[in-house]
């Protein structure tokens, strides 16, 4: 990920590969109540943090939370900007270059059947086989950090893989139903990252 710092926004430009971010930055496990990307489960995950070894208001700090759910395979990441920050808009082509630049840096070489990408307002999605599954790979920016920002600045940006088990759904509904139960604590408690009410994971 490279940053710019104009006039007080941060613009993310949204590459494949996190090589400069990653030289500056360590992970570490955290409790998944102190993330600030939550799944609507009671077990089954792990959280974790990536700050900048260098604070820095223009780095961000990334949040990751992984497990598997139901047998579905869950893979969160979650870049969040600090105040007064924001991502700027991007277009959808680079949305498709972070989820494949994701899952390659998640599920390394050999993934294949790679789908168009489908979108739902401002999230984007496609699907993929992964050895033994067909997955989901998802990018989906967040509203600005408050209401006196401009309304098409986003204040973090939550990329995703879902794999769930052969002979499940993998569509448009499969999708949603799954970012139904994700949610970004930085809002409403009870809302998700669709901005619906949170459900329970599927």
């Amino acid at each position: 990920m490279r940053w710019i710092a104009i006039r007080g926004v941060a613009a993310l430009l949204l590459s494949a590969v996190c090589v400069a971010a990653n030289a500056q930055t360590t992970w570490r496990d955290i409790p998944c109540a102190q993330s600030l990307v939550l799944v609507a489960a009671a077990s089954g995950v792990a959280c974790q943090v990536q700050q900048p070894l260098v604070e820095s208001a223009n780095v961000p700090t990334n949040y990751s939370a992984v497990g598997t759910l139901n047998d579905v395979r869950v893979n969160l990441r979650l870049t969040h900007a600090k105040a007064p920050n924001h991502f700027r808009p991007y277009p959808e082509q680079e949305s498709v270059r972070s989820i494949r630049g994701f899952a390659a840096e998640i599920m390394g070489a050999g993934l294949t059947d790679w789908s168009g990408p489908s979108a739902q307002r401002a999230l984007v999605f496609m699907t993929f086989r992964a050895k033994d599954r067909t997955c989901i790979g998802f990018d989906i920016p967040g509203p600005p950090h408050s209401r006196e920002a401009p309304a098409h600045l986003h204040g973090w940006v939550l990329r995703g893989l879902l794999c769930p088990p052969d002979g499940q759904p993998t569509n448009r509904r499969a999708v949603i139903r799954y970012l139904e139960s994700v949610r970004v604590a930085v809002a409403d408690p009870t809302r998700n990252v669709m901005g619906t009410e949170l459900q329970p994971w599927p």
